[in-house]
């Protein structure tokens, strides 16, 4: 067998494979033993009949389809071994001849992929503050999650609770009536059509309206763009926020660790800086991960970008059925084909590869990994943190599938942490570093000094 290869981009490589006829005439023989045992030839039993008998009855296409079959996948191997590649996928064939046979293989390779000198980057830590206004409005916020909602005497005002009692016609189409529907009035909701609560504004118990509004053209949900809305509705309840005061009480009611409104307000300023440290911490992970690709060489077969999108699809797949959709249906809903939505997911499906395999490359140059009593610690952690879920956690991270996906967190945390610390380390000041090889090549020390 003769076996020449021609590197391609995108970490690819093209084969070509000549087999020597005496290949292909072993192949036939064991296409018509194959062949004998199947087919049902009159007037023989299987197995039986005489090989120009059965191609004669076949075709001669059919015994040398055959033979390919069982021939080229052989071949293909071979040459693999040969070349010392390493395939991830399946080949693509192209049969040049089949008589002796000839054909080409283009492999998808194993990714290849260069860093940067990474080491070299250098980002200074965001400095993270909790001003008293914060705070203030975090315990704002937690009253008003706290409040009691008052019957009220008087017109509807801004962050009221209504309810009311509603008929809906959208495009001549009337809707059954809907009773008692609790309606919190916020300035800007887009709920139930832009400009709906406007109307609400200013009305009394007991008052009825009708609103005409319609959807934009250019909205961008085209089942309802451009579609007039009539509501008929009437305002059956008017309530209003009481805030309860910020004292020791409302302290407590808040939190069991919390009896006095300084523990609050110390517990609240713990809690922002730690939201605003992970903030930072998502940001400055993003940049490194930019600066990453950036310096990185790459190389990745075509067929890495198809799986990952099938691999999204199947997470979309899985997202519709929760909604009780199909993939059908919401294509229709989108006017999109299969087609248009695998191209629209192809710039994804680049960038999650490319990240990985930039990471991936990271963990191999700095020996990251990750131990299993790393994995059996985090199971441990997530269990006491569950309560009464704690033996549901351990049954789901206790399946391989499970203590895989913890694993894999355990590990891109890992890397994460160690890129922190390689590009947050002290810079060492120029001149200590430039004085120091004269220092000793002269023999002088600041001890002798």
């Amino acid at each position: 067998m003769k076996v020449t290869a021609e590197r391609l981009p995108e970490s690819q490589v093209l084969l070509n494979i000549e087999v020597e006829p005496e290949a292909m005439e072993g192949s036939l023989e064991r296409a018509y033993r194959r062949l004998s045992n199947r087919v049902n030839v009159p007037g023989f039993r299987k197995g039986k009949v005489p090989r120009p008998m059965l191609e004669r009855y076949v075709g001669k296409e059919a015994l040398l389809e055959e033979a390919l079959d069982i021939l080229m996948p052989q071949a293909y191997s071979e040459a693999i071994e040969e070349q010392q590649l390493q395939p991830i996928a399946q080949p693509e064939i192209e049969v040049i001849q089949k008589e002796p046979l000839v054909f080409k293989a283009k492999v998808a390779l194993r990714p290849s992929v260069t860093l940067g000198d990474y080491h070299q980057l250098h980002f200074e830590k965001e400095e993270v503050t909790v001003s008293d206004q914060e705070v203030d409005e975090a315990l704002e916020n937690l009253r008003r999650r706290q409040a009691i909602w008052k019957p009220v005497e008087r017109p509807v005002q801004w962050d009221d609770m209504v309810t009311l009692d509603m008929n809906v016609t959208i495009d001549h189409d009337i809707y059954p009536r809907q009773n008692n529907i609790p309606y919190y009035v916020i300035k800007d909701t887009p709920v139930p059509v832009p400009g709906f609560v406007e109307h609400i504004v200013g009305m009394i118990e007991g008052e009825r309206r009708e609103i005409n509004l319609s959807f934009p053209e250019d909205f961008p949900t085209k089942e309802i763009a451009g579609k007039a809305y009539l509501y008929k509705v009437e305002v059956t309840g008017v309530k209003e926020r009481e805030l309860p005061d910020l004292n020791e009480e409302f302290a407590k009611s808040v939190s069991a660790d919390t009896d006095s409104m300084e523990a609050l307000r110390d517990k609240i300023v713990a809690e922002l800086r730690a939201q605003k440290e992970a903030e930072t911490g998502r940001r400055m992970e993003e940049q490194i991960m930019e600066a990453l690709v950036g310096m990185a060489q790459l190389e990745y077969p075509p067929v890495m970008v198809e799986r990952e999108v099938d691999h999204i699809l199947r997470d979309q797949e899985e997202q519709l059925r929760s909604n009780r959709l199909t993939m059908e249906q919401y294509l229709a809903n989108m006017k999109k084909s299969a087609v248009e939505l695998r191209e629209e997911l192809q710039p994804i499906a680049v960038r999650r590869i490319v990240r990985s395999l930039v990471l991936s490359k990271v963990a191999e140059q700095e020996q990251i990994e990750v131990e299993p009593a790393e994995v059996e610690a985090e199971v441990e952690e997530l269990a006491q943190g569950a309560g009464g879920k704690a033996d549901d956690i351990r049954r789901i991270f206790g399946a391989e599938s499970g203590r895989k996906a913890l694993a894999d967190r355990i590990f891109s945390r890992k890397i994460a942490q160690r890129l922190v610390d390689i590009v947050t380390r002290p810079e060492e000041p120029a001149e200590v570093a430039q004085s120091a090889p004269e220092e000793l090549a002269s023999g002088r020390s600041n001890i002798d000094e």
